[in-house]
């Protein structure tokens, strides 16, 4: 993880997250053939603003090979003030974060019907978003990097939003579980279910390498 740094989520270098991310994907067994079943799919891409040319261009990133190319993406997509150092380059292209250039990404063929646009703030034509959109990020946010407990309460505000959604996102094709079934911890699969699952799992990160998890 990258909470071991002083500046925690903040002026990343690329190899920060990418790196974290190789780690985590071979722990839960992913590899690079993974990735490849999705090539030509149109299932996962990325939306990003090509700087080097002029007007700035929204590009669409699919059909990753590896991990660490489909990883990198993920950098590729958040290249903006204060998360990382550079912008990024990939293909010959200079790239920004893909909001310069569209709110939204969405591939080629797409079913209009069946999309379901989730942001933090309620833009026109979001499905999922916050009531207070304040609550998830504030003008101090720029400043410093929020802790464990804050990430995880907003973690809990996006899946009350998810909730809220719950009757467009049937009818944009989502199917319920046909069952809740119980885990370990006796809870069925509810929102606080969720919650808690999350904080175990970083509560195992910080057995593993408590310093990483310092924050």
């Amino acid at each position: 993880m990258i909470w071991n740094r002083p500046l925690k989520c903040f002026l990343m270098h690329s190899d920060d997250w990418v790196d974290t991310g190789m780690r985590i994907t071979k722990e839960f067994g992913f590899t690079d053939e993974d990735v490849k079943k999705h090539i030509g799919t149109n299932t996962v891409f990325a939306g990003v603003t090509d700087v080097s040319v002029f007007p700035p261009q929204h590009v669409i990133l699919k059909d990753a090979k590896t991990l660490r190319e489909s990883l990198y993406w993920t950098t590729l997509s958040m290249r903006i003030f204060p998360f990382y150092r550079y912008l990024g380059w990939y293909r010959n292209m200079i790239i920004a974060d893909g909001v310069f250039s569209g709110f939204f990404t969405t591939p080629p063929n797409l079913d209009e019907s069946q999309a379901i646009r989730i942001s933090p703030f309620a833009l026109p034509g979001t499905d999922v978003h916050p009531l207070f959109p304040q609550e998830m990020f504030s003008a101090r946010d720029i400043c410093y990097s929020k802790t464990a407990k804050q990430m995880f309460r907003q973690l809990k505000i996006g899946y009350q939003a998810a909730e809220r959604a719950h009757e467009k996102l049937l009818r944009k094709g989502l199917k319920p579980k046909a069952e809740a079934g119980r885990d370990e911890f006796g809870q069925i699969g509810t929102l606080d279910h969720l919650i808690v699952s999350s904080e175990y799992i970083f509560e195992e990160f910080k057995k593993k390498d408590p310093l990483k998890t310092s924050w």
